[in-house]
């Protein structure tokens, strides 16, 4: 059964033939030749063999707008009747979150994937008879592409863009480098910021486009700046030249464009200093993040701002090409921007993160006090779900591990993220915290890893029933450690706390005592028939053999491949030798390799 957040989200696929797109910027400048030359590269079969199409360039030369360009245009929309997707993916990006996007989209089937092995093996079916175009926006990493299946002599095509173009070449894929604007189109761009025609443009504003190198996000919040005042060209052009581009270097080292930089830093520093200050509080925003408005009033209303006045501020940060909205109407940040936020956060982000944490539990909790440990977190709404997909997130960069190891191990709070979201959302939260914990706190890492384990074993049957969640972890943790063990400890106290409640349980939710009281009877429970999960494969396995000497596992699948597996270390299968050169799939260990025609 669909919650309400996830019926909104299929409300709106279902009427659209595009997910996520982009609108076209306010002051958009076209570059017809590199559309014209993008277009016929995407829509030319010869030309992206493999359905890959990749756009390179510098950040804030404009990529991104340029592929937006691109899935608006007519002629690509009709050669992709099933769709087109925009995936943002970034340099840490949760791919099977974009995985499950692009199925929800083409399905109109809410999957969970475990990891993106499941999820490509889900999507290669799935896209097999699809005509569609897929858009993976700031690709770092060609492993990151790798999570989405490229069909040889399929309809659906990628395009990818990216500041490194190894990443394409990695797939033997068709590259388009994209360079500044020409001096007319920087021109254009300044004047219809100005309002004002291309001859009427002062001379200075030809020493400010020069000065912003004719990148489009540089002219784009100089612009805005200069829009401010009609006679302000100089001042613009002023702090542009007195920049201080050593402190940028500092900020962003092995970063080549200051240019850029010094635009950015010119648009920050001309925001009014309480925008200025509230615009700096966005660092506490994971990269890629869509901000609803929503969470930015409960951020700040402790500040003494009122909706209005948040919405104000949105509003001007958007105007100032500080920012953008996206179809929902979330604040987006270009990633140079959030960089440029995180640098100047210094060493005071835990601070930032603590201070939203806490506005935020104060806002949809009716929580008081200064103390991140004990908060309610299980009363957070359904919407906004930016909370609920990232409050781990912020918990680990606040470095409040009391806090965190108290909400992964508090049973209602569990309980509530499986109704909320789903369960597989929860196994994520647990492997989130478990990568960032402390070496030095192994006892209580030992504990969520506990947790984690049994989460991940019950996942399938909690996904179904979330009430099964309680019960089928005290069934099993209860003993690990009996007698008197902090998972012991931990399960029952909470029974205790839940015959306290009389029965009590939220709406929609159960207490699940009759389970429980069944199950204290049991003996200890059998450890599982398994030792370990071989996932790598991306169809049926079909044979599976082992060694005489138990020390190597064979394994055979439909998707044509044989691999060899250390049964000690499993899953990683053994490393034999690296791609060849030009192979699409780049110099990743190669597994033993096996193809055969007809099945």
């Amino acid at each position: 059964m669909l919650n309400d957040r996830q019926r909104i989200d299929l409300e709106r696929l279902l009427a659209t033939r595009h997910y996520n797109l982009p609108p076209l910027p306010k002051h958009y400048v076209p570059r017809e030749a590199d559309l014209a030359q993008l277009r016929q590269a995407l829509l030319t079969n010869d030309a992206a063999a493999l359905g890959i199409v990749g756009v390179k360039g510098m950040g804030g030369i404009g990529k991104s707008v340029l592929a937006a360009a691109l899935a608006h245009d007519p002629a690509v929309q009709a050669a992709f009747p099933d769709g087109i997707v925009w995936l943002p993916i970034g340099r840490e990006p949760n791919l099977p979150a974009r995985q499950e996007e692009l199925y929800l989209f083409l399905t109109g089937q809410r999957e969970k994937f475990r990891d993106a092995i499941q999820g490509r093996g889900f999507l290669s079916g799935t896209l097999a008879d699809k005509a569609c175009l897929v858009i993976l926006d700031d690709v770092w990493d060609s492993r990151h592409a790798e999570a989405f299946p490229a069909l040889t002599n399929a309809t659906t095509r990628y395009l990818i863009t990216t500041r490194n173009a190894e990443v394409v070449q990695t797939f033997n894929a068709h590259l388009i480098s994209l360079d500044v604007l020409s001096a007319d189109q920087a021109l254009n761009l300044l004047a219809d910021w100005a309002g004002q025609p291309v001859a009427d443009l002062p001379s200075t504003a030809h020493e400010v486009a020069r000065e912003c190198g004719y990148l489009p996000l540089a002219l784009a919040m100089v612009s805005a700046f200069v829009r401010q005042n009609a006679e302000s060209w100089e001042r613009a052009l002023h702090r542009l030249q007195r920049a201080d581009l050593a402190k940028l270097r500092r900020l962003f080292p092995g970063y080549d464009h200051p240019t850029l930089l010094a635009a950015l830093e010119v648009s920050v520093q001309a925001l009014p200093e309480d925008a200025r200050s509230r615009y700096m509080d966005l660092a506490v925003f994971p990269e890629e993040a869509a901000i609803p408005l929503p969470i930015l009033h409960a951020f700040w209303q402790p500040l003494g701002l009122d909706e209005d006045d948040m919405a104000d501020l949105a509003e001007t940060v958007v105007n100032r090409s500080l920012a953008r909205r996206d179809e929902a109407g979330r604040l987006r940040l270009h990633d140079l921007q959030h960089d440029y936020l995180r640098a100047c956060a210094g060493a005071n982000p835990p601070a930032l993160h603590r201070r939203f944490l806490l506005a935020c539990a104060r806002s949809f909790l009716g929580a008081s006090g200064e103390t991140l440990e004990g908060l309610p977190w299980q009363r957070l709404p359904s919407q906004p779900g930016y909370l609920w997909d990232h409050l781990v997130y912020h918990h680990v960069q606040a470095g409040a591990w009391d806090a965190l190891f108290t909400l992964l191990t508090d049973f209602d709070f569990l309980e509530a993220r499986c109704w909320a979201t789903t369960v597989f959302d929860l196994e994520a939260d647990y492997r989130q915290a478990l990568a960032a914990w402390p070496p030095e706190d192994a006892a209580r890492r030992d504990v969520l890893a506990a947790f984690e384990e049994r989460v991940r074993l019950e996942a399938s049957r909690i996904a179904q029933a979330p009430e099964w969640l309680f019960p089928a972890l005290y069934n099993y943790l209860r003993w690990s450690d009996a007698p008197d063990g902090p998972l012991q400890r931990l399960c029952e106290a909470e029974v205790a706390h839940r015959k306290g409640q009389n029965g009590a349980r939220p709406p929609g939710q159960s207490n699940a005592l009759p389970l429980l009281l069944r199950s204290r009877l049991d003996p200890q429970p059998e450890p599982p028939l398994w030792l370990r999960s071989l996932e790598g494969h991306t169809h049926w396995v079909s044979a599976v053999a082992l060694s005489p000497d138990g020390r190597t596992i064979v394994s055979g699948s439909g998707d044509y491949t044989v691999k060899v597996w250390d049964a000690r270390r499993a899953p990683a299968p053994l490393p034999e030798r690296p791609y060849a050169k030009g192979d699409r799939r780049g110099a990743q260990p190669r597994r033993a390799h096996h193809r055969q025609r007809g099945g």
